[in-house]
């Protein structure tokens, strides 16, 4: 998403005297502040000023102390894993409800290896669909709920290609008893989505591009 549109951003507001003070002066990296006629962009010979100015590959460069330090170039999710309270159940509402398939799974207690696959999988499975990898890591407590305003996820969005693919999951999901929401545009996003639960209440969604 590009793009937050104005009517759905937070205000960002600060009292008159917050404001005025922030115009008048600017926080460099040692935490202290400096006036605004001391700007580095008014000083070219200014590291700072030099670093805003350098690029290395499209990758922007900080100086510090003994060195560079890059802006990481990151390449979309690599893989996630969520927690769960009974991974047998979670692997087949992946598996069965949204097509994922099996990558690796963890050998049984009496397997020579399984102590060290433990340390990796945790007693868990990994899922494939596509370029998704997910991991589900049976590691919660039994009656544990997923809660989106405690720190962590809030929710997961998979994409599908259209409205009318929402509205025949609608239908799946009322066949299967999965609790979900409604269909709802977020037009500024140029997006419908439908939001759904797992079997530990995890937020889920699907989100399909607003047709043309």
């Amino acid at each position: 998403m590009a793009s937050v549109p104005d009517e759905e951003q937070s205000p960002g507001r600060v009292d008159g005297e917050n404001r005025d003070r922030r115009q008048e002066e600017q926080v460099v990296p040692n935490g202290r502040s400096q006036p605004r006629d001391v700007r580095w962009d008014s000083h070219p010979t200014h590291p700072m000023a030099k670093a805003a100015l350098r690029e290395q590959d499209g990758v922007n460069t900080i100086p510090r102390e003994g060195g560079t330090m890059a802006e990481l170039n990151i390449d979309g999710i690599h893989h996630l894993r969520l927690t769960v309270t009974d991974v047998q159940r979670s692997r087949e509402f992946y598996t069965g409800l949204l097509g994922f398939q099996v990558a690796a799974e963890s050998p049984p207690a009496d397997d020579p290896a399984a102590d060290e696959v433990f340390k990796i999988l945790f007693g868990g499975v990994v899922l494939s669909r596509g370029n998704l990898v997910m991991g589900l890591r049976p590691m919660a407590p039994a009656g544990d709920r997923f809660h989106p305003d405690r720190v962590g996820l809030d929710h997961l969005s998979f994409g599908v290609a259209s409205r009318e693919e929402l509205e025949q999951a609608v239908q799946l999901f009322d066949e299967r008893g999965v609790t979900h929401g409604v269909i709802t545009r977020l037009a500024g996003f140029g997006i419908d989505v439908l939001p759904f639960d797992d079997p530990d209440g995890i937020q889920l969604e699907l989100t399909a591009p607003v047709a043309p």
